[in-house]
Formats: C-alpha cells, sequence, structure tokens
C-alpha cells in the first residue's frame, strides 16, 4: 500500500485489510507514506496498491471485493 496521507489512502488501506482477513491471510500490510519508495513502483497517482512487489492499481479506491480478486490473481 501506498499513498499521501489522506480519506482515500486510509479507505485502501483499510479495505485491504478487510480482503486479507476474509481470505484468511496473515501477510503484514505496509502503508507507506515515502515518495522515494512509491517511485520505485512507478507510482504517478495515489492510492496505489502494490502486491509482491508488482503495482497492481493506482489512483482510486477499490472496494474488498475488487482487492480480492487482485489477491486471488497475485
Amino acid at each position: 500500500m501506498c499513498g499521501a496521507d489522506g480519506e482515500k489512502t486510509t479507505a485502501l488501506y483499510e479495505n485491504t485489510k478487510a480482503a486479507a482477513a476474509q481470505m484468511g491471510l496473515e501477510e503484514e500490510i505496509n502503508l507507506e507514506h515515502d515518495p522515494k519508495e512509491m517511485g520505485k513502483y512507478g507510482i504517478l497517482s495515489s492510492p496505489a496498491l502494490v502486491v509482491d512487489g508488482k503495482l497492481m492499481s493506482e489512483g482510486k479506491v477499490l472496494s474488498v471485493d475488487e482487492i480480492v480478486k487482485i489477491l486471488e490473481s497475485a
């Protein structure tokens, strides 16, 4: 998870935690605010979802169901 401090980033973070819990995943979910770290993934718009080092979504708040689908395909 990457993004500036704000409502959209918080919403995506909470949805990501809910999706992981729904799937029974115990992996740690990190929330990164550092622009340099975000730049490593080529993120131009936040919030962004990065899974296993791969940028999966940026610039929108995904629903729990959308995140579940992403995690299932990762």
